[in-house]
């Protein structure tokens, strides 16, 4: 990997930085290759996207935005608890969180465990860089960069349909 994206990587595990320049390298690092396999999939399967009614924008902006980031991050502090008490190798603690919480989304729809994984990567990395600070800074900045996350596809099914 080069210089540049090694320490781009990097930075993902440094909570020393300013919480809003955190927040957008974790995006930077999440959208651009979920959106990816997310239109991958789409392409490979035939599937269609999903369709969002405009006069169901208030609750999908409630439901996407605010409650699941808060349980799915409640979710994977959990799944990041048990995982460092029975992981020897704790660099594996964030892509095996993911991938519990990929399978977790895949019994929803088979594909979308596929399309979240490297999401759940980059909250997991987010969770355990904040968590060295205090739990709850972990927490509360997993949920706004998931919210975040979750913000752009539901304003993009939102314009599509306008």
């Amino acid at each position: 990997m080069p210089t540049g994206l090694t320490a781009f990587w990097q930075s993902l595990s440094d909570a020393s930085q300013p919480r809003a320049r955190y927040l957008g390298r974790a995006l930077l690092a999440d959208l651009p290759i979920t959106v990816a396999v997310g239109f991958a999939i789409t392409r490979l399967t035939g599937l269609p996207s999903p369709v969002l009614p405009a006069d169901s924008l208030p609750r999908a902006l409630l439901a996407l935005c605010v409650i699941a980031p808060i349980i799915e991050t409640f979710g994977l502090a959990v799944v990041i608890w048990i995982l460092r008490r029975v992981m020897p190798r704790p660099a594996y603690v964030p892509w095996v969180a993911a991938l519990v919480c990929a399978g977790l989304h895949s019994l929803r729809a088979p594909w979308w465990g596929l399309e979240v994984f490297w999401s759940f990567v980059i909250f997991a990395l987010c969770y355990l860089a904040w968590e060295r600070k205090s739990v709850l800074q972990a927490f509360w900045m997993t949920v706004i960069l998931h919210a975040l996350h979750n913000l752009v596809p539901t304003l993009a099914l939102l314009v599509a349909r306008i």
